[in-house]
């Protein structure tokens, strides 16, 4: 679990140093939130969100900020 989230932690830090001068904004929480473009047209699409695990900030605000609609997939039984 610990290396899990040190994983993940490292992925992020790395996926989100590759943004190209364009402006993004946080949604989530320090632990399950990502980046996105702020000027991204996404306003009633589909997510999936796989590995959800314990933290769904950032689908809560992606549904109460765009309308979007999430499919959630983990196979961990713990998130159940």
């Amino acid at each position: 679990m610990i290396f899990t989230k040190l994983y993940i932690r490292i992925f992020k830090k790395i996926i989100n140093g590759l943004s190209v001068n364009k402006k993004t904004k946080y949604i989530g929480t320090e632990y399950g939130g990502w980046f996105i473009l702020e000027n991204t047209e996404i306003r009633d699409g589909v997510i999936l969100s796989a590995g959800v695990g314990e933290d769904i900030s950032f689908d809560i605000e992606m549904i109460n900020n765009y309308g979007v609609k999430i499919i959630f997939v983990d196979p961990t039984p713990r998130a159940i």
